[in-house]
């Protein structure tokens, strides 16, 4: 199991300990890859849901993880608008995602924009931001490799994260666990969540959080 420090080491940095932990966690291939996410939530700004601010990474070996972590980090560390800053939570794709299930859905989406034009509609301006684009395919449930589950445990919730892990390692195996600002987030494989004795809230393809940043804090 991959579990980030609960108690963080001093002579190590949250920095450090993050990029271990994407690096164990992954599990690359030929057509696999990450999303590191970065996300200025309306929980944690003074934003509506439609304005929330996202930056994303692909990550695609091992040995990228640091400077695709740091360059995300740095932009949400260093991001602001009008002179106003904003705080971002960090996330990694729980599944990894699938490049060539994503091209084909891309190139499809790519077409359609292609006949629109055509056929007369002034679609110029869908064409711009094509790695936007891409980027958003990749995070479609329809290009996931895999399915892990992530339990998402709260800090008031009935059940303590303790108890959660003694309901969990009867089902399934505990893949990684990652703090969370109000508490857990638990990866497991997937199992039949209809025969847990009591109500988990589960997700099928998410984001793990990773870490909080602050806005305007140097990098």
């Amino acid at each position: 199991m991959v579990e980030m420090d609960r108690v963080e080491p001093k002579d190590r940095s949250c920095t450090e300990l993050t990029i271990d932990f994407v690096g164990d966690y992954c599990e690359f291939g030929p057509e696999r890859v990450y999303l590191l996410t970065a996300i200025a939530r309306t929980k944690d700004n003074p934003l509506s849901s439609s304005e929330e601010i996202v930056f994303q990474e692909i990550v695609g070996n091992k040995d990228n993880v640091q400077k695709k972590y740091s360059k995300l980090r740095a932009v949400a560390a260093g991001y602001a608008e009008n002179g106003e800053t904003y705080n971002f939570r960090l996330y990694l794709s729980v599944n990894a995602r699938n490049t060539t299930k994503a091209y084909f859905n891309f190139r499809s989406r790519m077409n359609e924009r292609i006949r629109e034009r055509l056929n007369g509609a002034n679609s110029s301006g869908r064409f711009k931001g094509v790695d936007r684009h891409w980027l958003s395919e990749l995070s479609k449930p329809s290009s996931k490799d895999e399915t892990r589950f992530l339990i998402d445990v709260d800090e008031d919730d009935q059940l303590s994260v303790d108890e959660v892990r003694d309901i969990l390692v009867d089902e399934t195996t505990i893949l990684a666990e990652c703090r969370t600002p109000n508490g857990w987030h638990i990866v497991t494989s997937p199992f039949n969540y209809n025969d847990l004795p009591v109500k988990l809230e589960i997700k099928t393809d998410a984001l793990l959080f990773l870490e909080y940043v602050h806005g305007g804090v140097k990098p």
